[in-house]
């Protein structure tokens, strides 16, 4: 796990710094088979995916590290998948929805989930996150006289 001891125990949180990814190649390579063979970029990638999750979540230091991690690789995943695959068009596609290429009487389309590679949490990981749920407390109104 990112920021392991050398004993192979994962420190508590409040010892990580803000700028620490929770996860780095090797935790996304366990998660994903086709993942580039580029580590620095994909570092990167988590990198910022980590420091999403902080501005998304400022309570994120009692999430648990194990869902940090996850949520950082699910997010970098998806960013890089979405790099792939607007260069995998041949030509620039930044910032296009969708593609339309004919040859003939041959044509091919595509619609891009998420053209940009921006992140973007889902329900479910929000729902990790401790995000969107309500929270209830009450105010006493009055005071008593002593």
């Amino acid at each position: 796990m990112a920021g392991e001891d050398d004993d192979g125990i994962a420190p508590d949180l409040s010892q990580l710094s803000e700028t620490e990814p929770f996860a780095t190649h090797l935790e996304l390579a366990k998660r994903w088979k086709q993942m580039p063979d580029d580590p620095d970029y994909v570092d990167q990638r988590l990198a910022d995916a980590s420091q999403f999750i902080r501005e998304q979540c400022p309570d994120w230091r009692n999430i648990s590290r194990a869902t940090l991690e996850r949520i950082a690789c699910e997010l970098a995943k998806d960013a890089i998948s979405s790099d792939i695959q607007t260069e995998g068009a041949g030509f620039d596609t930044t910032g296009a929805s969708n593609l339309s290429v004919s040859a003939g009487s041959f044509s091919q389309s595509m619609t891009f989930a998420n053209p940009r590679g921006e992140f973007y949490l889902s329900k479910s990981q929000r729902r990790s996150l401790g995000l969107g749920r309500q929270r209830f407390w009450s105010i006493p109104q009055s005071r008593e006289a002593s």
